[in-house]
């Protein structure tokens, strides 16, 4: 299978939560098709499902209902996922005092076999691409909102997944 035909899968997917009157639906009866090297927005109010059916689209949640699948069969294993899906939540957090260059290079963490080599060229080049390049040696907690967004982004950018699944990316940047 090539690489343009691939695409995620939604199929009359369900997602509900249980709430005191037995169970809340958050998405009901989606149907979806992310394929790789296209632009896909979800729109909708707040509270709409739109980040529950990014989730369910990378895996973090499971569908109560339907199916999400990818044409090769591998949409179940974790490895797989990890290379092929790179997911940027609408809040990010970073607990330890990382370098900006230590966070970007967690989007390289499925990637074992590169060499140091590598990793520093994917790294640098993607914090070139999102304008932090100058901050590689800062700590992310001492960071504003933008710039870490920024950091964040090159994270992604740093797996070369293609697939990016984006929830409010452009959230605490300027315009």
């Amino acid at each position: 299978m090539s690489a343009s035909s691939l695409s995620i899968n939604l199929q009359a997917v369900d997602y509900v939560v249980p709430s005191r009157r037995g169970v809340h639906p958050i998405v009901r009866d989606i149907n979806l098709q992310f394929a790789m090297g296209h632009f896909n927005a979800l729109i909708g109010p707040n509270g709409a499902g739109k980040t529950t059916i990014l989730r369910l689209a990378c895996g973090l949640l499971s569908p109560t209902q339907g199916t999400v699948t990818v044409p090769s069969g591998r949409f179940d294993e974790r490895a797989w996922r990890a290379r092929h899906l790179a997911y940027l939540p609408q809040f990010q957090s970073v607990a330890w005092p990382l370098s900006v260059r230590e966070v970007a290079a967690l989007g390289l963490y499925s990637y074992a076999e590169m060499t140091r080599g590598e990793i520093k060229a994917r790294v640098d080049a993607a914090l070139e691409r999102c304008g932090v390049a100058d901050l590689h040696n800062r700590l992310i907690t001492e960071l504003s909102g933008g710039e870490r967004a920024r950091v964040m982004l090159a994270r992604l950018l740093a797996s070369d997944a293609p697939f990016l699944l984006l929830d409010e990316p452009v959230q605490s940047l300027d315009p």
